[in-house]
């Protein structure tokens, strides 16, 4: 991906999130490809719908990533990590780190380019806010057996 249209994709979806008030929190370009973590609930930023609002978004991001010319999976996980400075020295950075973070990451190639996939848990707190499609258990690196849910609309 060309620089500017990195930096196009990634202002649209910082303002796609910040629209949701979520937290964008860093892109990670590697040999799998550009990938970006955004969060909801860190400390002084939560929400009781944060579940909702990360919904919301995820929703929104598959247009925004065509309208750039990308593609790419949506996962969406709850649960607890770590969210504060790290580094030491000179060098200081917020992170956010740690299982939950981690199995978001899986959920994003376990359904097909534009698919929003999240966990038992993220279904249970959206309700019947959503209609999602039981995906079953899937097999995600580093993960084991964990059962999906892939969006197939919102009410």
């Amino acid at each position: 991906m060309l620089f500017r249209s990195l930096d196009a994709v990634t202002r649209a979806v910082q303002a796609e999130v910040a629209r949701h008030e979520g937290t964008f929190h860093r892109v990670i370009v590697d040999d799998k490809g550009t990938n970006m973590l955004c969060v909801w609930g860190v400390p002084g930023c939560s929400h009781e719908d944060d579940a909702v609002r990360a919904l919301a978004t995820a929703l929104a991001l598959p247009e925004i990533l065509h309208a750039h010319g990308c593609t790419g999976g949506i996962g969406i996980a709850s649960g607890r990590a770590l969210c504060g400075p790290a580094g030491g020295g000179r060098r200081f950075e917020y992170t956010v780190v740690g299982d939950t973070v981690n199995l978001a990451a899986r959920l994003t190639g376990a359904g097909t380019p534009g698919m929003v996939c999240m966990t038992a848990t993220v279904r249970a707190q959206l309700g019947d806010r959503v209609e999602a499609v039981d995906g079953g258990q899937r097999h995600l690196k580093g993960k084991g057996d964990v059962h999906v849910f892939e969006v197939a609309s919102v009410r």
